[in-house]
């Protein structure tokens, strides 16, 4: 019944959209349209949903109608598609940029700030209060993709020698901490991690007690040069709720919560989906111009891909002269091998980004792929040989096919484990890389191997 009632709210709710968003367009075609009437249809509306008015609208109205919306929550900046932020942005002033910069948490602060080029970004610090400012100034030097561009500078944290009285106290009336926490850090003298309590079990404890008594001991610290997806690796290893940062002394500068690792395991899925189609990036809001150039650098892969293959079946054209079968059969092992590879890269690059692969046990899994297309590629070369054999009659045929089916599955199965080992190790994208370039070998070694064993064996 939940589910029903979930999926019944979240039908209400798209339809409540689609009503909005044709009532604001038909007020835009007709010319009859004021920000008093575009304000009453998203009174009370959450900001996620203004988002999607934003998102849904037909382009050639879209700046019209932030400028009409303008001045409202800053929240639907978290909530819109990022190249949609770029849009958003360009219709506001440096002034009202700040103002939402100034409001929002320092996290959220700092990703509107990396939608913005160095020179928007200074503007935008020198209209904000010093202390905001310089808070965000010293996070966008962490290194992209680090835990300090990750983490907000609102945390949590009390000394040891507090009791559990004081620090409920200070919680109560304390206005400048984060809005959603879930563990209390203890710290030492020198503002260093020494231990961290749950609020369940701070609220739960008795009040005369000291902080040190009480706390967990060991505390989980995140460095704030460490890269996202390692942050993400620790949450999941450790089942954390939330971490301290802290810098190269040790001391705490800020805090991670779970929302925010949901939101890289978000981003690093929706990339993964992306890569599979050998796109960089979402361009669903892109313009068609940019859109072509961010598609076409892989279309050129393929591209050569194709002109190879063409390359090596013509250096075999006399092997095809009065054998009509060797047309036929000929895509078959590069299409088994490449199908086969797919799988093993599938798996591969999905190991690699869960740290399930490692130097440790690289050479085990690599023989255990081999040897499965091995085993596959010996099964479809039986199968695929008699069907030949069956269809044509010409027994020399339907061994070069099985031979060369082995071979293509053999070489994808090796290939598709350490090209993604090899293009990780470069420092580049396993996920986004290593699917042309497979493809690539699979074409080429699968016709080369079955023209060149037909002209051995049967010319």
């Amino acid at each position: 019944m939940t589910g029903v009632s979930d999926n019944s709210r979240k039908e209400k709710s798209y339809l409540l959209i689609e009503d909005k968003v044709g009532q604001i367009q038909d007020a835009f075609d007709s010319g009859i349209v004021n920000s008093v009437f575009v304000k009453n249809l998203v009174v009370g509306l959450h900001a996620s949903e203004i988002a999607q008015i934003i998102q849904y609208i037909d382009y050639s109205y879209r700046e019209a109608l932030i400028t009409l919306l303008k001045p409202f929550d800053p929240e639907v900046f978290l909530f819109l598609d990022e190249h949609l932020r770029e849009e958003l942005i360009a219709v506001l002033s440096s002034k009202e940029i700040a103002a939402i910069v100034e409001v929002m948490e320092s996290d959220d602060a700092l990703s509107i700030l990396l939608d913005l080029d160095e020179e928007q970004q200074r503007k935008i610090l020198a209209k904000l209060p010093k202390t905001v400012g310089n808070s965000l100034e010293r996070k966008l030097r962490y290194p992209p993709e680090s835990a300090g561009r990750l983490m907000q500078n609102e945390v949590l944290a009390l000394p040891q020698s507090w009791t559990i009285k004081a620090s409920l106290e200070y919680i109560a009336n304390e206005g400048s901490l984060p809005s959603n926490f879930h563990d209390v850090f203890v710290v030492d003298e020198e503002n260093r991690p020494v231990g961290v309590l749950s609020l369940s079990k701070l609220v739960k404890s008795v009040k005369k007690d000291l902080l040190q008594d009480v706390m967990t001991g060991s505390v989980r610290t995140i460095k704030a040069q460490l890269n996202q997806e390692e942050v993400a690796f620790l949450f999941r290893s450790y089942d954390l709720m939330s971490a301290p940062v802290v810098d190269a002394d040790g001391k705490i500068v800020g805090m991670i919560t779970i929302d925010d690792v949901v939101d890289i395991i978000e981003r690093r899925a929706e990339e993964e989906i992306m890569h599979m189609g050998r796109i960089t990036t979402s361009d669903f809001y892109i313009p068609v111009f940019r859109t072509s150039l961010i598609r076409i650098q892989w279309l050129i892969v393929a591209f050569v891909d194709a002109i190879l293959s063409s390359v090596v079946i013509d250096q075999f054209q006399s092997t095809f002269e009065g054998r009509a079968a060797l047309t036929v059969l000929m895509p078959i092992a590069a299409a088994m091998g490449g199908n086969s590879g797919i799988q093993s890269v599938t798996v591969t690059v999905r190991a690699l980004a869960t740290r399930e692969l490692s130097s440790l046990n690289m050479w085990r899994f690599a023989v255990k792929e081999l040897a499965v297309s091995m085993l596959n590629g010996s099964v479809f070369a039986v199968v695929i040989g008699l069907i030949s054999f069956i269809w044509f009659h010409e027994l020399l045929i339907s061994v070069v096919l099985s031979s060369a089916v082995v071979f293509s599955m053999c070489w994808a199965g090796f290939a598709g484990t350490f090209l993604p080992i090899f293009i990780e190790k470069l420092g580049y994208d396993s996920a986004l890389s290593s699917g042309p370039l497979l493809s690539m070998t699979t074409d080429i070694l699968g016709f080369t191997s079955f023209l060149w064993l037909a002209q051995v064996l049967i010319l």
